[in-house]
């Protein structure tokens, strides 16, 4: 499951956030008239408000979090962590200036021949577009392999996922959209200063220098709110301030205060049509937050079997209508609604997530077992054909023999060929997984765990002794054919019939030595499927005997299931009349343990008689290579 934590926000009154807008505004104000001109304040900046904005969705999304009952839930931000590869390394509030096209670049340096902005590369330039530490993080082996199971996927996938990424930052601009329709109903508070200056004539004024009136007037501060019922109030401070110069030199700083309260009875009033807005906004940010639940548990239902979530957060706020930041959605689509630019992104395609990464492993499995027993059949058939066609002439057998050979090896190869087919769709679908947990294709990574397990009905353990065999068989062939080859068709003196017969030579001892070497191996199998399969096979059967109360429960318990929705019209599976149980009652469940030791027993004389026939086998091997060195074959 997705880890989760206790958010530690320390929820604030919005009081907070318009204070410090309104300290901003003041400041600036004071610093205006003073100065006559506008001064930013240190305070007003843009990590000043970047600051300021997180800590305002932050507190609504930990609000409606509260709200809808899902306060055992994970917070939602959407910080990257320095872990994550879409991680950003340079200050958010003065990045530097990606690389771009050096065609498109030079709009950005002029336009229809006008100058374009001069600081473009004032923070510098970078040509990364990922965040260059991101490996440093992830557990590769010593191989440079990214091994993983399915919780170290989810975990990966949560750092790297673009889609999951965006539905975060859906959530934080549903915040935003509740935040400016609260805004809309605060007291909003501005203002302003203007600076003039006039001079009359000396024929106008009478003074032969004439005279100049400056004057800072226009300065003023208002402050505006709109009510429930849609009232709006206007209360607004006006002062100038004039100094005449020339003349009796006189100064005036007269004031205004100005009240406008204006209260719509029809179009536009009632608190249905005022606040209208701010409620759907945030109705659909209390639905987001239980809609991104929902999605985070599919998240990690998509990453376990590739089925992608049934719902993920959405905005009614967008482009010319909605409520909310109208005409801002992320950085996709400014103007979605209206046809200006892409849709977000996020979706990925469906990679069948972990466990059919796990259910091709099994099926490529289940076709090299295939390979290695066709490959055996083949080997048995042309070891067979070998000696026939070197001890007697071609006959319809021998022409029947090469039929079954030329078809096992068809067999064979059209295995090999599905093999290559289902490692090829398996390399698409690693890739398609790697692209859902926002990795790069060319990361090496291997997808492992014992889920699927209880599936494999054949150890891998026997499955190794098998393909070993099979090994040992080609290796065993290929000498056994180096001796046909030596040996001679002869009649016998005594019965008269041709018989094969091997003179001692150099290339005989070499081909016996040959043989001896590839057979030895098949003694320590053959030792250890009596000393670890077969121990293995027994406890196995013996488990199955102490299961088999538990077992014969089970099935009773799906029997009465199936009995019970038989006749229901809205049942969980359709099951008529006609559905047969009977594979619910096994014949002779509890006689299946004795029935497997009584096909277990015979097996095992089987080897242990096989294996004393082997070392007989070896013996003479060594005893004919002795007696054919002794006898001077060099």
């Amino acid at each position: 499951m997705l880890s989760s934590k206790t958010c530690r926000s320390k929820p604030k009154s919005r009081a907070t956030f318009l204070s410090a807008l309104k300290k901003c505004i003041l400041g600036a104000t004071a610093a205006a008239s003073l100065a006559g001109g506008l001064l930013a304040l240190p305070g007003c900046t843009r990590q000043h408000y970047r600051s300021k904005t997180d800590t305002e969705a932050y507190y609504l999304l930990d609000e409606k979090r509260r709200q809808s009952g899902e306060s055992g839930a994970e917070c939602i931000r959407i910080e990257l962590d320095p872990r994550s590869r879409m991680f950003d390394p340079f200050n958010p509030d003065r990045p530097p200036m990606p690389e771009d096209d050096p065609q498109a670049n030079r709009f950005m340096k002029q336009v229809d021949h006008k100058k374009g902005y001069p600081l473009w590369e004032a923070n510098g330039r970078t040509n990364i577009v990922e965040n260059p530490k991101w490996w440093q993080y992830l557990p590769l082996d010593d191989r440079g392999v990214l091994v993983v199971d399915l919780d170290d996927s989810v975990r990966i996938a949560l750092l790297h996922s673009p889609g999951y990424q965006s539905n975060l930052e859906t959530m934080y601009l549903s915040a935003l959209d509740v935040s400016i329709e609260r805004f809309r109903l605060d007291s909003q508070f501005f203002a302003g200063s203007g600076t003039s200056f006039a001079r009359s004539g000396p024929v106008a004024s009478g003074n032969p220098f004439g005279t100049t009136v400056p004057s800072i007037g226009g300065s003023a501060f208002r402050m505006n709110k709109l009510y429930a019922a849609g009232g709006s109030l206007v209360t607004s401070v006006a002062n100038s301030l004039t100094w005449q110069i020339a003349g009796p030199d006189t100064f005036t700083s007269p004031s205004l205060v100005s009240f406008t309260f204006l209260q719509p009875l029809l179009a536009g009033g009632g608190r249905d049509v005022v606040l209208e807005r701010l409620t759907l906004a945030e109705r659909a940010l209390l639905t987001n937050v239980r809609a991104f639940e929902r999605y985070r548990r599919g998240f990690y239902t998509q990453i376990a079997t590739g089925v992608g979530p049934d719902t993920s957060p959405s905005r009614r706020g967008g482009a010319f209508g909605g409520a909310g930041l109208g005409g801002f959605d992320a950085l996709g689509s400014v103007f979605n609604n209206a046809g200006f630019g892409g849709g977000g992104g996020g979706a990925v395609q469906n990679a069948n997530g972990y466990i059919g990464i796990l259910q091709d492993q099994l099926s490529i499995a289940n076709t090299k077992e295939n390979i290695v027993q066709l490959q055996d059949i083949y080997l048995q058939y042309q070891d067979s054909y070998d000696e026939l066609t070197q001890t007697m002439p071609e006959t319809s057998e021998t022409i029947s023999q090469r039929l079954q050979v030329a078809q096992a090896k068809q067999n064979l190869q059209a295995s090999q060929a599905n093999l290559l087919d289902q490692q090829s769709a398996y390399q698409s679908t690693l890739d398609n997984f790697k692209r859902t947990m926002g990795l790069p294709p060319y990361l090496c990574i291997e997808v492992k765990g014992d889920m699927l397990n209880r599936f494999k009905l054949i150890s891998q353990e026997l499955r190794d002794r098998r393909t070993q065999m099979s090994e040992f068989r080609a290796a065993a062939g290929i000498e056994n054919s180096r001796l046909l080859k030596l040996s001679i068709e002869q009649e016998d003196p005594n019965t008269g019939r041709k018989v094969r017969t091997i003179a001692a030579n150099p290339d005989v001892v070499s081909a016996l030595v040959g043989l001896r070497q590839q057979l030895a191996p098949v003694q320590n199998v053959l030792q250890t499927m009596l000393g670890q399969d077969v121990p293995s096979i027994e406890n196995d059967i013996e488990t199955l005997r102490n299961n088999i109360p538990m077992r014969r429960q089970q099935l009773d318990r799906l029997k009465g299931i199936v009995d019970s929705e038989r006749e229901m019209v809205c049942a969980l599976l359709p099951l008529g009349s006609d559905f047969s149980t009977e594979f619910l009652e096994p014949d002779n469940l509890e006689g299946m343990p004795n029935e497997l030791i009584g096909e277990l027993e015979p097996l095992l004389t089987k080897i242990k008689e096989g294996a004393i026939e082997f070392q007989k086998l070896l013996d003479r091997i060594d005893e004919i290579t002795e007696n054919l060195e002794d006898v001077g074959t060099d």
